[in-house]
Formats: structure tokens, C-alpha cells, sequence
């Protein structure tokens, strides 16, 4: 399934993803989102997909799912896409596995948060649990 298929398949469960990505789109959006949900629901799928949407650099519909930027976030490489989840360790000399995720981690995402993203728009980071 492509992302353009993925993100219509959101957009049918109503306005308010809609309104979503437009904000998104646009660059209008608040600077962060708590999605909350039962297991199972789309909510990784819809936190890549909105990263992915402000990474675009088209300047048609976004996302794309063609430009560098969408290419490199759908595959989970985008340096700017910063996605922390348990047992995948981002800081270094974190042991893998764990059951949560450690303070060292959240100090290594605000480092490269410091940093200028490579494409000078922005960093998006995703937490899961």
C-alpha cells in the first residue's frame, strides 16, 4: 500500500483528518500531537505519515510519496525523523531490548534536535510506547 493510499484511507474516517492534513500541509499546525488509541489502530502509521507530510518538499500535495524526503522517511531513514520506541535504542551504548525507553535516549533526541536539520526545515520526532 502506498502512502497516498495509507493517508486516503485516513481521510475517509472523516473531516477532522482532513483538517489534519491541511494544517500539516500547510505548516499550520501545533508544534506537537498526543495520539492515544486502542493497539492496533493506525496510530504509528498515522505519526509516520504526518511526519512525513511536514517533511515534503513538494510544493503540490503532501506528502508526495515521491520527492527524497518522502522517499527517506518511508523507509525510516530521514535524518530529520526522529522516531524513538522501546528496544531500539537511538543514543549510544544503550543496551537493545529494553522494556522501556531510557533517559538516554530522550537526551540523545533533544542533541540532534539541536542541531540545524540537514534539510533546514525541521526535525519530527516520534515517540512510541
Amino acid at each position: 500500500m502506498t502512502m497516498h493510499e495509507i493517508q486516503e484511507s485516513f481521510l475517509r474516517h472523516g473531516e477532522e483528518f482532513r483538517i489534519l492534513f491541511s494544517q500539516l500541509s500547510e505548516r499550520t499546525s501545533v508544534h506537537a500531537f498526543l495520539i492515544t488509541g486502542e493497539k492496533g489502530t493506525g496510530k504509528k502509521t498515522l505519526a509516520n505519515l504526518m511526519g512525513m507530510t511536514l517533511l515534503c518538499s513538494s510544493e503540490g500535495s503532501r506528502p508526495c510519496g515521491t520527492c527524497r524526503n518522502c522517499s527517506l522517511a518511508e523507509q525510516g531513514e530521514h535524518p530529520d525523523m526522529i522516531v524513538i520506541e522501546k528496544g531500539k535504542p537511538i543514543a549510544p551504548g544503550v543496551k537493545k531490548e529494553r522494556t522501556s525507553i531510557p533517559v538516554e535516549d530522550i537526551r540523545e533526541m533533544i542533541r540532534i534536535c539541536g542541531i540545524r536539520s540537514t534539510n533546514g526545515n525541521m526535525h519530527v520526532v516520534v515517540i512510541t510506547s
